[in-house]
């Protein structure tokens, strides 16, 4: 993420030592879309993870039971 917005908001040649209302700007969105993506992907890999986990206990409570699964 620090590349990232680096290289996207602050240019390679330096031309003050601070940075300029634009690019300190930019790289305040740049971060907050990097956080709020990594929340997005975050809650939805968790909601796959309780899926597969869902689906592997029914694979296994079946395969014990002899149970085919639902009809």
């Amino acid at each position: 993420m620090t590349n990232a917005c680096h290289r996207k908001c602050v240019p390679p040649h330096y031309k003050e030592a601070e940075l300029t209302k634009g690019e300190s700007v930019c790289l305040d969105r740049c971060v907050a879309k990097y956080l709020d993506l990594h929340e997005r992907l975050g809650r939805k890999l968790t909601e796959h993870q309780n899926t597969l986990e869902t689906l592997e206990i029914s694979f296994w409570h079946n395969t014990r039971t002899g149970s085919k699964g639902p009809a």
